[in-house]
């Protein structure tokens, strides 16, 4: 198990992000390419098992915030806002190994 602590501040909003998640997760690989993820671009992602979703095959929807692009390549991540109904305004960090569909 490993535990990740992310802060993340804009003008809008403050961010805590504290993520527990064991290693196979994370290096899941993903065929999303990082080039596509940009800023307002919409995607569809999964939860990942550790945050004991209700549904796991649900497909969640939410727009890029920012992206993380930088660090080692199995810590790819984006901030994400989500755009389904009842959790507006609701922000989390999305590993690209969670991402199944990016909208241009």
């Amino acid at each position: 198990m490993k535990i990740y602590i992310y802060k993340y501040v804009s003008k809008k909003y403050t961010v805590l992000y504290i993520y527990f998640c064991n290693q196979r997760e994370v290096s899941l690989m993903s065929a999303v390419n990082i080039n596509l993820l940009v800023p307002g671009v919409t995607i569809y992602y999964h939860l990942l098992p550790s945050q004991l979703p209700r549904n796991p095959d649900r497909e969640w929807k939410g727009c890029v915030l920012s992206v993380y692009a930088g660090m080692d390549s199995s810590l790819r991540m984006a901030l994400v806002e989500c755009l389904d109904d009842g959790y507006d305004r609701a922000v989390e960090f999305v590993l690209l190994s969670q991402i199944t569909q990016v909208e241009g």
